[in-house]
């Protein structure tokens, strides 16, 4: 089936500036898929980097645990002196005040 072609004045333009709106849509929305995919991939790129890391840091703790027992028993002690400490201090003052 054939489409009837338009005999108004000005139809022309308006074939042509609807075929323009569209080519630009549709490069609009190339740019912004390509944008997304960059996006995502640099962000699932440095959640692997992240996550390497934090396993790396995990190894590398235990392995100190076992070279140096005494020394990480002393130094979470010492951690949790100073967090108890600083709640004490902190939930004291609000009492304190109320």
């Amino acid at each position: 089936m054939k489409t009837a072609e338009f005999s108004a004045p000005g139809a022309q333009e308006i074939k042509t500036a609807g075929k323009e709106f569209a080519d630009r849509a549709s490069n609009v929305s190339k740019e912004v898929r390509h944008f997304v995919e960059t996006a995502y991939n640099g962000a699932a790129r440095n959640v692997r980097r992240l996550r390497n890391s934090a396993e790396d840091a995990v190894e590398e703790t235990r392995h100190q645990i076992k070279v140096h027992p005494f020394t990480a028993v002393v130094a979470a002690a010492g951690v949790g002196i100073v967090l108890g400490a600083v709640t004490g201090w902190f939930f004291g003052r609000r009492r304190r005040h109320e």
